[in-house]
């Protein structure tokens, strides 16, 4: 259990890295700072607890552009732009390399919800024919 308590509370990017123009963690959003994403937890991440300032203004009244934090630097188009130039091949190999993860990831996790409802149909099959045989 300790070991997924350090785990949970490791930092998603290098803590050595610049922290300027991250806005800090459960402070009111703001333009003029990156998203908080760039500066959290895996259990921060995980449970979108950093998103609660946004959730609770959002609540209060109609968000503005001025409301929202800039994107952080991973989204950002220009940076996105260049490394996928910078990529080598056609377009479609481009794009396998650049999401080529994300693709695998999203793949296995949707398997694994077939697999799981495929899964809860069969035990709710059997369960309905065990009481029609009492």
């Amino acid at each position: 259990m300790a070991v997924i308590t350090i785990i949970l509370g490791m930092p998603l990017r290098n803590p050595e890295w610049p922290k300027h123009k991250i806005s800090p963690i459960y402070e009111r959003p703001t333009h003029d700072l990156h998203s908080p994403e760039d500066d959290l937890t895996l259990w921060q991440f995980m449970s979108v607890s950093w998103m609660s300032p946004l959730i609770s203004l959002g609540s209060a009244r109609q968000l503005d552009e001025e409301d929202v934090w800039s994107l952080s630097f991973e989204f950002q188009h220009r940076p996105l732009h260049d490394k996928f130039r910078e990529l080598k091949g056609s377009v479609v190999n481009r794009l396998l390399e650049a999401n080529g993860l994300d693709l695998v990831f999203i793949s296995v996790l949707g398997v694994l919800e077939s697999l799981a409802s495929t899964e809860d149909r069969m035990s709710r099959r059997v369960q309905g024919q065990s009481s029609f045989s009492l």
